[in-house]
């Protein structure tokens, strides 16, 4: 069955229509929740956890290596989950980082800025005014978030399968719409986009068991074999070779690992690899 990712801007009441689309499909609701059990299985705070998702790099270089091992934790957590499908996730920007999954559908709702302003204001219990500002300054941030961090404009209608305005769409028929779109031949899983999923999982596991020694490699999997680019000094090139060989085969489900230490030959050997 397909996945569903609900994304939105703050005061949007995107969360409740997951709820609600969750309910209504049977499917499991992967939230913020999510977090405690990400942070107890690898040793990280949840606090560290909702930082990443929710602020902007203040500054280029400082915490940026913890942030962006946070970032590679949180992608294996949800990755690995999703595989199992029937989901319905929000809060944890998998529609940044699953590619190429054909079942699985992107919905982005969004609504008025005054209307976020006053739901906001009802559910933090603050001015309205103040809920405005409030949700300029979140928009911001959430835009130099996702150029950061993917290079993407979250906010982008290309980005996602649907969009729904909440401003023109009464919540009842969003909820409809979505689950529509769940049952639709279109979203169902086929073999190819189940592999793409399963790529993509065993990559970001591969890269976060090789994220200490070697924070700035890039890994993608096709099958078993798994291959990571990185840089070396040309004195050590060989050594670095056999190292990260050696550390990614230990990881469960890789049988082989091809390593790229410069040059176009990644791209050439992962085309196709979404």
């Amino acid at each position: 069955m397909p996945i569903i990712s609900l994304s939105s801007h703050l005061g949007s009441k995107a969360a409740r229509i997951a709820r609600r689309v969750a309910d209504a499909t049977g499917y499991r609701l992967l939230d913020r929740g999510f977090l405690d059990e990400i942070a107890e299985r690898h040793g990280v705070s949840r606090a560290s956890l909702l930082d990443l998702l929710d602020n902007a790099p203040r500054f280029l270089g400082i915490g940026s290596r913890s942030r962006r091992r946070n970032l590679a934790i949180l992608q294996q957590a949800v990755l690995e989950e999703l595989l199992h499908d029937r989901i319905v996730t929000i809060g944890l920007a998998a529609h940044l980082y699953v590619t190429g999954v054909s079942h699985f559908i992107r919905v982005r709702v969004v609504g008025d800025q005054e209307e976020r302003a006053r739901a906001l204001s009802e559910e933090q219990g603050i001015s309205v005014e103040k809920a405005a500002r409030l949700i300029k300054l979140h928009d911001r941030r959430r835009l130099h978030w996702s150029l950061e961090f993917f290079d993407l404009d979250e906010s982008d209608p290309a980005l996602h399968d649907l969009v729904i305005d909440l401003g023109a769409t009464p919540e009842d028929e969003a909820v409809r719409t979505i689950c529509e779109a769940a049952a639709a031949r279109l979203y169902q899983p086929i073999t190819y986009s189940v592999k793409c999923l399963q790529d993509q999982a065993l990559a970001a596991r591969v890269r976060v068991a090789l994220f200490d020694p070697y924070p700035d490699i890039e890994v993608k999997a096709r099958g078993t074999t798994v291959y990571v680019r990185a840089k070396a000094p040309a004195r050590h090139r060989h050594r670095r070779v056999a190292a990260i060989k050696e550390a990614a085969q230990e990881v469960a489900g890789v049988d082989y690992v091809e390593v790229h230490l410069s040059g176009d030959s990644f791209r050439q050997a992962t085309a196709g690899i979404p």
